[in-house]
């Protein structure tokens, strides 16, 4: 009688070795249908459902006519958006104001910056930023336009306006030279800011207090003419010899149409001659 059950025992442990080894490759499979989920609904592309609301943000401010033209990121991971505000009676925003909002990683509004989040600076005009940079002390600039002159404004980490920038010491510089349309930064602290003057390129550059820098072609400012009507609408700083490069669109007075446009500078202002033999 023992050997009948050993058999009965030996199946016995085959048939629960057996369920075992379903049991876990079940598991698995159980274990590879969650990742590839899990994959799919947070594929490259997808809005993000951790920042705002399924990955999207809107921020009204006051119930006017409000546009974004420049984002920077904090190195904290804080997003600072600008552009502008206009009251919904003035559609043209001839009184439009500069326009900065501060947001946390997750999407919503920093309330210690500004008032819950969001700044508006008045420069008695139409006025629009352009260009937003952080500086290394966490101090934002932002350059843009005020009537068809340049607007620069300087803000502390909190939102309000840095008393030691400018002229009036307001945190505010006026030029009526050109409209701005980029700012960039030099490792020095002076500020780079390209736009268009008389239908030309045209690079300013700042002290970090806001005076004009007569270092850079003698003026603080230069005019660059292809032959026709330009505008400047970007510039980057080269990092290892601090040439600026400024790049737009430039009009073929023969068909009419627009081009790309570059020109280098050198850190006086001069055309850079080692770029395409002109600098343009």
């Amino acid at each position: 009688m023992r050997k009948p059950i050993d058999q009965s025992n030996r199946r016995a442990g085959l048939m629960a070795k057996h369920a075992s080894r379903l049991f876990a490759l079940c598991l698995v499979a159980l274990l590879l249908l969650s990742s590839l989920s899990t994959g799919v609904s947070a594929a490259a592309g997808d809005l993000d459902p951790t920042f705002g609301a399924g990955g999207k943000v809107l921020t009204d401010f006051s119930g006017g006519l409000d546009a974004v033209n420049a984002l920077a990121m904090q190195p904290n991971g804080k997003i600072v958006a600008a552009g502008r505000h206009a009251s919904a009676s003035d559609p043209e925003g001839l009184a439009a104001d500069f326009a900065l909002a501060r947001y946390n990683p997750n999407g919503s509004l920093d309330a210690s910056f500004g008032t819950n989040g969001q700044v508006l600076t008045d420069f008695g005009g139409g006025d629009s930023v352009s260009g937003v940079v952080i500086q290394t002390d966490g101090k934002i600039v932002a350059a843009g336009s005020s009537d068809g002159g340049l607007a620069l404004a300087r803000y502390n980490v909190d939102g309000s306006l840095d008393t030691s920038f400018g002229p009036n010491q307001d945190g505010k510089v006026l030029s009526s030279s050109f409209d701005a349309a980029a700012v960039g930064l030099q490792p020095d602290g002076r500020i780079v800011v390209a736009g268009t003057a008389n239908f030309d390129f045209a690079v300013a550059r700042y002290n970090p207090d806001g005076s004009a820098d007569v270092t850079f072609n003698g003026s603080g400012m230069v005019s660059t003419d292809f032959g026709d009507s330009e505008f400047a609408g970007a510039l980057a700083i080269q990092p290892a010899d601090g040439r600026i490069v400024v790049v737009g669109s430039v009009r073929n007075p023969s068909t009419g149409l627009y081009r790309f446009g570059l020109a280098r500078y050198n850190t006086d202002g001069t055309l850079d001659s080692s770029f395409n033999s002109f600098g343009k």
